[in-house]
């Protein structure tokens, strides 16, 4: 998913998508809501420890998970989010794709 998102940037920040622009910057910013969902959403499993997760996984995983990966996928979508707005905000100029 984090690599589809940058693959969306780096399309979106092209100049001759032209009509499809609006469509990839909107997909950017679905792929940075489902990362951010990801993260904040298992962080808060884990730490509730909802359906007895905790003990599903084991405690070096929910360690790991709660200190590197669910913080990584929260920044991650926050990142991308940002990055659609910001892109939102940069009229298309036609013109500078001749």
């Amino acid at each position: 998913m984090l690599l589809v998102g940058v693959g969306l940037i780096a399309t979106a920040s092209a100049t001759q998508l032209g009509r499809w622009r609006r469509l990839v910057v909107a997909l950017l910013s679905v792929v940075g809501l489902l990362l951010l969902l990801r993260g904040v959403g298992l962080e808060l499993a884990l730490a509730a420890n909802v359906g007895g997760i905790r003990a599903q996984v084991g405690p070096t995983e929910v360690h790991w998970s709660q200190i590197l990966w669910n913080p990584w996928f929260a920044l991650g979508g926050a990142s991308f989010i940002v990055a659609s707005l910001q892109l939102r905000r940069c009229p298309y100029d036609p013109a500078a794709s001749r």
